[in-house]
């Protein structure tokens, strides 16, 4: 009598999870070109018809997105096919970041969390510009790790070109690389994003330093003492701690992982390379910070989260990964893994499902009480939903929903149950 065995490949069933997710997120997403992203779809209209563009943002959203504007022109779909830019941008992303990993059970964790626990899924489904720099940055920081000059210089430029605000969290990171690598010509790299927002300057508005950021784009005046200024006109200190703490705007509400670099250090001397990518990654983050506490639009405007801060994302779906996978943590270090997890989980879903749809009051009488949304639990989207109820979700969003309930309990699972001997061993040989 034959007997048939049935052998099953981890790898591989950890890759068809990731797929599946992925393919569940496709069949959610409906990508708009609206908003910011109307400005930077002219431009690239402009770019087509010879004209120059004239908006505030930078160019290089529209002339990376060409590619798909000129497929798309083929079934007369351009609009259609360039809005996919930033979900294609964010694949490329999880492709390279995930194969950056040590070993092939952290790699899966990093997309499980990618995918379940960040604001990539939110994001994506605009036209906006933050995917593209945070990605850009990430993988250039990456590059800069494997010694492969020439390709970080050019990720780099793109991400800061994309966002010239960023500049200065950059030079913190180079800063950062080169005292721990001691590599002092890390700095040299500056000059090139550097050149590339002089030029495009002008090209676009005529002089070097000129830009509609800091003296024509303000906001309206309010009830709140600073507003309807223009430039780098916030209090810092205001700004700082809204950025951080505020309900509606805090990254310790919707990235709270990356807080966990207070409690999760490198295991071994071999994970001090995925650490220097996390460090260096928080690093431009804390720039980034110091940067927009002090910008009159701190918030991002009628936006869902801490728009600016998409970055943060992938430093702490790294430190998830690694407190999951490899890290010794105490067991109250694990509960507050556990908590941030769960926490992150319902961030994810809450910005994805939902965004700002129950929030429009925050927009009547000319946004004069847009604050509420920046600052009170009630107003805040990731408490809204419990206070105005829950509306209906079609069929993929609930796979999609419960996709991200098994990848999360399998990561709990992990966390608890594996024995961290025994995990190390695994992972080594993966």
């Amino acid at each position: 009598m034959a007997r048939w065995h049935i052998r099953f490949d981890s790898n591989k069933l950890m890759a068809l999870w990731i797929f599946l997710g992925l393919f569940l997120l496709y069949k959610c997403l409906h990508p708009a070109i609206d908003g910011d992203g109307v400005d930077r779809f002219n431009d690239l209209l402009a770019l087509i018809n010879g004209q120059s563009p004239t908006s505030k943002f930078s160019t290089i959203h529209a002339i990376i997105s060409f590619p798909l504007y000129w497929v798309g022109a083929f079934f007369e779909k351009a609009k259609l096919t360039t809005a996919w830019f930033n979900p294609l941008i964010f694949c490329l992303l999880l492709l390279f970041l995930v194969r950056a990993m040590p070993t092939r059970t952290m790699q899966f964790f990093v997309a499980i969390f990618m995918l379940a626990t960040s604001m990539f899924p939110n994001h994506i489904m605009t036209y906006y510009g933050e995917t593209l720099t945070a990605s850009a940055i990430t993988l250039g920081i990456i590059a800069l790790l494997k010694e492969r000059l020439f390709l970080a210089v050019v990720l780099l430029s793109i991400g800061v070109v994309q966002t010239p605000a960023t500049l200065p969290a950059l030079v913190l990171s180079l800063i950062f690389l080169a005292l721990k690598l001691r590599k002092p010509l890390y700095l040299f790299i500056i000059l090139m994003p550097v050149s590339a927002i002089i030029f495009e300057n002008y090209v676009k508005f005529g002089a070097i330093f000129a830009s509609p950021y800091l003296v024509a784009d303000q906001g309206t005046v309010t009830i709140l003492p600073y507003s309807g200024k223009a430039g780098f006109s916030y209090p810092f200190v205001l700004g700082f701690i809204s950025i951080l703490f505020s309900f509606g705007k805090g990254l310790l509400f919707f990235i709270p992982a990356i807080f966990l670099r207070f409690f999760i250090k490198p295991h071994t001397s071999a994970d001090q390379k995925l650490f220097l990518l996390i460090d260096a990654l928080l690093v431009f983050v804390f720039g980034m910070i110091l940067i927009y506490a002090n910008w009159w639009s701190w918030y991002g405007g009628f936006f869902w989260g801490p728009r600016f801060f998409l970055l943060a994302c992938i430093p702490a779906s790294l430190l998830l990964a690694y407190g999951v996978c490899l890290a010794e943590l105490s067991f109250k270090t694990r509960l507050v893994l556990l908590s941030t997890i769960l926490w992150s989980f319902w961030v994810c879903i809450q910005g994805f499902l939902f965004s700002v749809r129950d929030l429009a009051s925050c927009l009547e009488n000319n946004a004069a009480l847009q604050f509420l949304c920046w600052y009170t639990p009630e107003f805040s989207p990731l408490f809204r939903q419990w206070i105005v109820g829950f509306p209906n979700i079609h069929y993929h969003q609930t796979l999609y929903i419960l996709w991200g309930v098994i990848s999360v309990l399998f990561s709990i699972w992990w966390l608890f149950f594996i024995p961290k001997k025994t995990n190390e061993m695994v992972l080594r040989s993966s």
